[in-house]
């Protein structure tokens, strides 16, 4: 068996205030499983997911600290939008080739950003409080650490920040 799980990703976060901000997330996914000369292949939107920040701590746009930082937690919801009972040859597709989980699941963040000048790193850990779906199957809950290395490019009404990192 040969499988392939891809997926891209567009964001937005909007502050509603110095302490706050909100996070949408919204999945492109393209999925396959060879086994023999079957082929089995899924692609589209993913599962939805919703998330609000409290800054706890925030330096970085204090203009006398040459090493900036940050610290943020975070809750959100991921919604149950994408496809979870695709078919092929009438039967249903493995649950972990669907596009979406079936379940309401509850995501839980903390962020910590770290910067001198232009470039920086940020490690970001998530822990997902999986749900169950409507065929009764619960995916497990899962931990994901991500770091991540920026150069960061301000002008006068946005930002550039190209990023390189590992999860």
């Amino acid at each position: 068996t040969k499988e392939s799980f891809s997926s891209i990703q567009l964001w937005a976060r909007v502050a509603l205030s110095k302490r706050i901000q909100v996070l949408a997330f919204i999945p492109y996914k393209i999925q396959s499983q060879q086994q023999g000369n079957s082929l089995t292949k899924v692609q589209g939107l993913g599962d939805i997911s919703v998330l609000g920040n409290y800054m706890l701590f925030n330096n970085t746009q204090s203009t006398c600290k040459k090493w900036r930082h940050a610290f943020q937690l975070g809750v959100g919801i991921k919604l149950p939008n994408a496809k979870s009972d695709a078919l092929q040859n009438g039967l249903m597709i493995h649950t972990n080739l669907q596009l979406g989980s079936g379940s309401v699941d509850f995501p839980l963040y903390a962020n910590y950003t770290l910067r001198h000048k232009q470039f920086g790193s940020m490690i970001e850990c998530q822990y997902m409080q999986n749900g169950t779906n409507r065929q009764d199957f619960h995916f497990g809950n899962r931990l994901i650490q991500t770091t991540r290395f920026f150069y960061w490019k301000e002008k006068k009404n946005w930002q550039f920040l190209p990023q390189i990192g590992y999860s």
